[in-house]
């Protein structure tokens, strides 16, 4: 009998790498795509985020498909008033040009995690854990700075990224925003997906990294609450 062979795609080489390695350790093909994931939570964090939104597509072996949908909710409390705590900027230098909405009132209830989460239930072979640990050690360790991170943090740093001090601290941790092949260390993201790996996405959900969320949130002027 041939031994069964895995193929992995990623966005970036610590993704990649990530879901080899947990394939080595005995995951199978829906633990290596999650593995790249939650890398891609690390690597790329202007394109992927545990704070943000996506969906996993499975493929049983019985050929069937099956979507987790962990797209963005809307929070339960309401805004005291019509776009409380959201800004519109403007990116000229972003592709074409580009609109978004920044600011506490523009965050809905992440969704991805609890998409991963049901995903790894019901078809992963590994433990949970070990889906988390390559992404920590880059977190709390750091990686270099990919070229599209850089781009995409120089034409957004000044309408957006500059203005809240804890992403300072990360992406310019000497005063200028970091640039291609310069170290990202990350060390509150390895902290709270340590927590995530070890507890289960509760933590995340309601327990202290949500009430950590919210205020933030709220500080910010938005209106997300835990239940």
């Amino acid at each position: 009998m041939s031994t069964p062979r895995l193929a992995a795609a990623a966005g970036s080489v610590p993704g990649a790498e990530a879901a080899a390695n947990v394939a080595h350790a005995g995951g199978n093909a829906v633990d290596a795509c999650l593995a790249a994931s939650i890398m891609a939570w690390v690597a790329e964090p202007f394109f992927g985020s545990i704070g943000g939104s996506g969906f996993v597509l499975v493929r049983t072996p019985a050929g069937e498909i099956e979507i987790f949908d962990g797209n963005t909710a809307m929070p339960h409390s309401r805004p005291a008033e019509p776009g409380q705590g959201l800004q519109r900027v403007y990116f000229p230098e972003y592709a074409d040009g580009m609109y978004t909405g920044i600011g506490g009132g523009s965050v809905g209830v992440p969704g991805i995690l609890a998409a991963v989460h049901r995903a790894w239930e019901l078809h992963g072979n590994i433990e949970w854990e070990a889906l988390f640990a390559d992404a920590i050690r880059a977190a709390r360790n750091g990686l270099p700075m990919s070229k599209t991170a850089s781009y995409y943090l120089s034409v957004t740093w000044d309408p957006v990224w500059c203005k809240y001090p804890a992403a300072t601290r990360i992406f310019a941790p000497r005063g200028e925003p970091l640039s291609e092949g310069e170290d990202l260390v990350q060390s509150e993201l390895a902290d709270a997906l340590e927590l995530v790996a070890q507890r289960g996405p509760e933590v995340f959900y309601s327990g202290e990294l949500a009430a950590d969320i919210a205020a933030a949130i709220q500080a910010d002027g938005g209106f997300m609450t835990v239940e």
